[in-house]
């Protein structure tokens, strides 16, 4: 039977469509999910689990991005993960965090056959998206466009155009 592993952050992102894929997939496939230590504090989700024993959930330790023994850890949570569970499908909820970053590198090393999704939500996972892509869009054009035109300007006015287009 092929395996699918989850990887889901918040718990809302769970409930708010992680669990109907979950739902949808049990018996066809063997799921695996990756979640958070704090989702063990959920009645509501201990009680699906233990509806569903078939599933493998593995809880991963906290992620202190400012603490390098912290990723270490977190890295060989990964390592243990994949090797116990070495999935065909891995199924992110986004594509910018550490986490998923970890997971996704080290998922194409250890099980090169492992076809890597990214599932988000209708908008970008962080603020930090689009001003990622905006400083981007902007340093290539200070390289093009003469230095005396305020390419900050332009991407504030993109910025409010883009907000009032999308409340109208």
């Amino acid at each position: 039977m092929n395996k699918i592993l989850f990887r889901f952050g918040s718990e809302y992102l769970f409930w708010s469509g992680g669990f109907h894929n979950v739902q949808n997939l049990i018996g066809d496939y063997e799921i695996g999910l990756i979640v958070d230590k704090a989702y063990q504090s959920s009645k509501s989700y201990m009680s699906f689990i233990e509806c569903h024993k078939s599933i493998k959930v593995f809880y991963a330790p906290t992620l202190n991005k400012f603490n390098i023994l912290s990723h270490i850890r977190y890295v060989a949570f990964l390592k243990d993960v994949l090797k116990s569970f070495s999935t065909d499908v891995l199924i992110q909820n986004d594509y910018i965090e550490v986490e998923n970053m970890y997971l996704f590198c080290l998922s194409k090393r250890m099980v090169p056959r492992t076809k890597s999704l990214v599932r988000t939500i209708s908008r970008s996972s962080s603020k930090n998206t689009f001003k990622l892509i905006d400083f981007t869009a902007q340093e290539e054009l200070k390289k093009k466009i003469p230095f005396f035109i305020p390419i900050n300007l332009i991407f504030y006015i993109k910025q409010k155009l883009k907000y009032y287009s999308s409340i109208i």
